[in-house]
C-alpha cells in the first residue's frame, strides 16, 4: 500500500518521464545537497560581507526570504 502511494507521488511529480524509485531518491539527494550548499554560501556571505539580503539573494540565486531565514538562524544560534 505504502509503495503504491510512493509510486503515485513519483508519477505526479514527473509527468513527462516516469522514473524509478532509485532515480527519484537520487534526485532528492541532489536537491538536498544543493540546498545545503546554498545555505553554507549564504552563511559565509552574511558573516564575511556587508551585502544586503537582496544582494546575497541575487548572488546565490535564492529568494530573499531564504536569506532572511538563514540570517535569523545565525542570530539565534
Amino acid at each position: 500500500m505504502a509503495n503504491r502511494i510512493f509510486r503515485e507521488e513519483i508519477k505526479s511529480k514527473d509527468k513527462i518521464h516516469i522514473m524509478g524509485i532509485d532515480e527519484y531518491v537520487k534526485l532528492e539527494g541532489i536537491e538536498i545537497g544543493r540546498k545545503e550548499s546554498d545555505r553554507r554560501f549564504v552563511e559565509n556571505l552574511l558573516r564575511e560581507t556587508e551585502f544586503s539580503a537582496g544582494r546575497i539573494s541575487a548572488l546565490v540565486g535564492v529568494s530573499v526570504e531564504f536569506v532572511e531565514e538563514v540570517m535569523k538562524s545565525l542570530k539565534a544560534g
